[in-house]
């Protein structure tokens, strides 16, 4: 092939055409190739909420699409950034063709398949981002080809298999994030090659293996995270030499070993060290005190014991995160380590340990406290006063140790309190009133102490709980109706195990998100509500060892329960054979010498009501009508009532065909009909009422009756407008 005339004509130096003609070749068809492989990666996007792709249209040049960026000078594209805009699909492999990409971010999206390995082909790139996807199957090898490549990040998607080996030729990287995956296979000795790497992610994986003592040539590796990954062994040495190391994490693998006793010196710029959830032993080294740029220190879940050195120095320390070790001696001075004014920590948490003595006075200085958690220890003394500055707190936790005195009224204060769990300890005095101030409360345990009196009827301004446990304690009066009336209530409630009195508030019926209702173990008295059938989601029902009496409301047939409790008590009548009632394990009816029926694994007498004495029978229709808490029995043929004004109406009338003749019967016949209004019976449930189904006993007519509440606001109008003719 000879030289174009063009250049003949212009008589150019050799060197300088084949320049030319290169730039030329960038001008002309390649723009042509970058084009076709963006509308190969359109026709493989099925969802675009945001309408990205609206754009990608021949009406705009290709550089003016959006999340796309060219070069000035040869308008090929070098940028592809569609991070965060909800797009599905797979990645096309024609993005291999964009030759000139130097970052391609396609980050927290919803992309799935595998990834294409043609992105080999991109020898210029330099950042890869797919992370926060639904990419699966293999890390391709090919991707080592994007021998630029600064920056990879592939994390929280479904990728398996190991990191490729042929990785180990990608010397220029810097940061390699592939955690939240399921990858396999250990972490690659390799990586302690890449000279240049400074962040190194590999959380939540199933790697295995052991910390390759390789990594401690990474002289600019300062983000270290390897939590997760069923990592057995120990911390090399090496690792612990890396000074420019800032965030170092471990957490939950099956590493043991001891903690440096130089570990502050040694790691000076360390602001992160979490080891937690392993098989550490030994003490916290005193150098740790020198660690000044330390923010988070967490080492909980390990068997570390003795003391905690002072955090005196720690002035940057945000979160101290130490439970669930053997740490403290369980006498006084075991927590002089924050006896300082020190005010930025925001996250206290000594659970679980061995800590002794009372409270300094100084932990009302720490008014930037988020979380302080010291449940489960050997504290003791009352909860100083003060407490009230602490104007951040969200969760306060000191259950199970050994605090006496009273609950702070200046407990109330704390406006942003969502948890106080203050349950396994000796508390003693009433429960504050200024608790019902506290309007973000999520949970509330107040359980297992010595609390009297009664429960305070503002605790039903607290409108968001979730749970409410004040049971084990000494409180006596009765169960307010407007904590019976918290609608936010949705896991437990428990009162059990005191010296309530009266009776179970018509209010329960307000709980329906109530998962479980604890109330045995009091002197309650009185009927079931039936309003206990608006609790729908209701699961667990507690009513043993009290004085409840009356029949076993039909309502609770309607409600899911898996555990119901009525032992003890006084309750009378016949045990039906539904709902939960048809499974022995999840029922105890025992202790309750007057009920009858049921099936046959409570052994429970049979039902005689033939035998039953006619005064018997009077006290039972009394109780039935005149109960102004429960559903009475003012029972309506409604047919018959209706033939009976029609009569009346008709003045001349002589006589009235059989047919509309009222229908006289007993009290007994109804309940004989009803099957002593037996749940099997009941064939719907308004809002005045039940409607039963019931079949006479001389002529087998089959009748519908229906059960007033008499305490309904409007009840009367609905039995008017019922009989009306």
């Amino acid at each position: 092939m000879g030289i174009p005339i063009l250049f003949q004509r212009f008589k150019f130096p050799l060197c300088a055409t084949i320049l030319l003609l290169l730039f030329c070749s960038v001008l002309g068809g390649s723009n042509e190739t970058d084009q076709l492989a963006l509308l190969e990666f359109k026709s493989k996007i099925t969802d675009d909420p945001f309408g990205i792709m609206r754009s990608w249209n021949s009406s705009f040049h290709f550089c003016q699409w959006r999340g796309i960026t060219c070069g000035k000078l040869h308008q090929r594209v070098t940028i592809l950034n569609l991070n965060s805009q909800h797009l599905q699909g797979s990645i096309s492999p024609y993005l291999g063709n964009l030759t000139f990409l130097l970052t391609l971010s396609l980050n927290n999206n919803s992309f799935s398949g595998e990834i294409p390995p043609q992105l080999g082909n991109l020898q210029r790139l330099q950042v890869l981002r797919l992370d926060d996807n639904l990419l699966t199957g293999k890390i391709p090898a090919n991707i080592s080809g994007c021998s630029n490549l600064l920056s990879i990040s592939l994390g929280f998607n479904k990728l398996v298999g190991p990191v490729p080996l042929e990785f180990r030729i990608l010397t220029k990287l810097r940061e390699i994030v592939i955690e939240s995956n399921n990858l396999t296979g250990g972490i690659p000795p390799f990586l302690g090659n890449l000279s240049d790497l400074g962040i190194l992610s590999t959380t939540t994986n199933n790697l295995g293996g052991i910390i390759p003592d390789s990594l401690g040539q990474l002289s600019k590796l300062y983000f270290l995270s390897m939590g997760i990954n069923m990592l057995s062994g120990t911390i090399p040495h090496s690792v612990y030499n890396l000074s420019s190391l800032e965030v170092f994490s471990v957490i939950q693998n099956k590493l043991h070993g001891i903690i440096p006793s130089d570990l502050g010196t040694k790691l000076p710029s360390i602001t992160v060290y979490d080891i937690a959830y392993n098989r550490f032993t030994g003490t916290i080294p005193t150098s740790l005190s020198n660690a000044s740029n330390l923010e988070v220190l967490s080492i909980g879940y390990n068997w570390i014991i003795g003391h905690l050195p002072s955090l005196e120095k720690l002035h940057k320390l945000l979160e101290l995160r130490i439970s669930n070790n053997n740490l403290g001696t369980g006498q006084a001075g075991d927590l002089d380590f924050w006896k300082s004014n020190k005010t930025s920590l925001e996250l206290i948490n000594i659970d679980s340990n061995k800590f002794g003595g009372s409270l300094p006075i100084s932990i009302t200085n720490f008014t930037s406290l988020s979380i302080l958690a010291m449940g489960n220890n050997k504290l003791y003394g009352n909860i100083p006063a003060g407490i009230g500055n602490l104007v951040n707190l969200q969760d306060f936790i000191v259950a199970d140790n050994r605090f006496t005195g009273n609950i702070p009224e200046e407990i109330g204060k704390l406006q942003k309190l969502k948890r106080l769990v203050f349950q396994g300890n000796k508390f003693t005095g009433n429960i504050p009133s200024s608790l019902g101030n506290i309007r973000h409360m999520i949970y509330l345990y107040l359980n297992d102490n010595s609390l009297s009196d009664s429960i305070p009827l503002v605790l039903g301004k607290c409108q968001s709980l979730l749970l409410l446990d004040l049971s084990w304690n000494n409180l006596s009066g009765l169960i307010p109706k407007e904590v019976m009336s918290i609608r936010s209530l949705a896991i437990y409630m428990g009162m059990s195990h005191n010296n309530l009195t009266g009776s179970l508030p018509m209010e329960v019926g307000t709980l329906n998100n109530l998962g479980e209702l604890d109330v045995s173990h009091n002197m309650l008295s009185g009927e079931i509500p039936t309003t206990l059938g608006s609790c729908i989601r209701l699961e667990s029902l507690q009513l043993q060892e009290n004085f409840f009496k009356g029949n076993i409301p039909p309502a609770l047939n309607f409600v899911v329960l898996t555990k119901l409790n009525l032992s003890f008590n006084n309750f009378e009548g016949m045990v039906t054979e539904n709902g939960v009632f048809k499974n022995s394990s999840a029922v105890s009816v025992v202790g309750n010498k007057k009920l009858c029926g049921g099936i046959a694994e409570l052994q429970l007498p049979k039902c005689n009501f033939k035998k039953a004495t006619k005064s018997r029978r009077l006290n039972l229709r009394m109780k039935l009508v005149i109960a102004a808490s429960v559903v009475v029995s003012v029972a309506f043929v409604l047919f018959g009532a209706r033939l009976f004004f029609a009569k009346r109406k008709k003045e001349n009338s002589t006589s009235v065909s059989s047919m509309n003749a009222v229908i006289r019967m007993s009290y007994e016949s109804i309940l004989k009909a009803t099957n002593e209004f037996s749940s099997g019976n009941l064939i719907g449930v308004g809002s005045f009422g039940s409607v039963y189904e019931g079949i006479l006993e001389n002529d087998e007519k089959i009748v519908a009756i229906k059960v007033l509440n008499l305490v309904r606001p409007g009840v009367y109008r609905s039995f008017k407008a019922d009989v009306k003719p």
